[in-house]
């Protein structure tokens, strides 16, 4: 199973090339949809500040490909849990 952060660019990417997308969902603020035409959208959060300390909090392992100070924060917080 992948989880997402919804973002266009590298994670849609790899979201439109995983399958059916049946193994695909994607976390974003309430309200927001990714529009990527394959996966599940789940909101969670107010904003993205809420929906980041979320992501970081769900996975077993992470894979970051690319990202500036946010995605640095989510990876910090994800292994400071325990995540790889």
């Amino acid at each position: 199973k992948f989880l997402t952060g919804g973002m266009p660019g590298v994670q849609e990417t790899f979201a439109k090339n995983c399958g059916d997308g049946s193994r695909v969902w994607h976390l974003l603020p309430s309200g927001q949809q990714s529009g990527y035409g394959t996966g599940t959208d789940i909101n969670a959060g107010a904003d993205l500040e809420e929906r980041k300390a979320i992501f970081a909090l769900v996975g077993d392992i992470y894979v970051s490909v690319e990202g500036g100070s946010g995605v640095a924060q989510e990876a910090k917080e994800a292994y400071g849990r325990g995540a790889f």
